[in-house]
């Protein structure tokens, strides 16, 4: 193997110095390594709880949703109401139903006087 870069330097920048992991003097190589792993740690465990959390949620959720057949039901069950709603008298029906009533009663108390 040859031991030239593709790394090109810029004038007056900084040397690339290779160094440990504990070894450096900055993120993400700096002595204060074992704090920001433990930190992440503590953060993951916080991330599974929340996602377990979800996972359980999501299961209630699955267990009571309505599947593609329910949904197929309820656009039967739908449109029979629409169908039965439809042959329903309308309000003007009820008025001349009314009024036609009305008219024969008013003959009959006629009749009888």
């Amino acid at each position: 193997m040859s031991s030239e870069t593709n790394i090109r330097h810029f004038p007056g920048g900084k040397e690339p110095v290779e160094k440990g992991v504990d070894g450096g003097s900055g993120p993400p190589h700096d002595s204060d390594m074992e704090r920001r792993v433990e930190r992440l740690e503590k953060k993951m465990e916080d991330v599974q709880g929340a996602l377990t959390s979800i996972q359980v949620t999501l299961a209630e959720i699955k267990a009571t949703m309505a599947t593609k057949d329910d949904l197929t039901n309820v656009r039967v069950e739908v449109a029979e109401m629409k169908g039965r709603i439809a042959k329903l008298p309308s309000l003007a029906q009820i008025a001349a139903l009314l009024a036609i009533a009305g008219a024969i009663f008013k003959g009959l108390s006629f009749i009888h006087s």
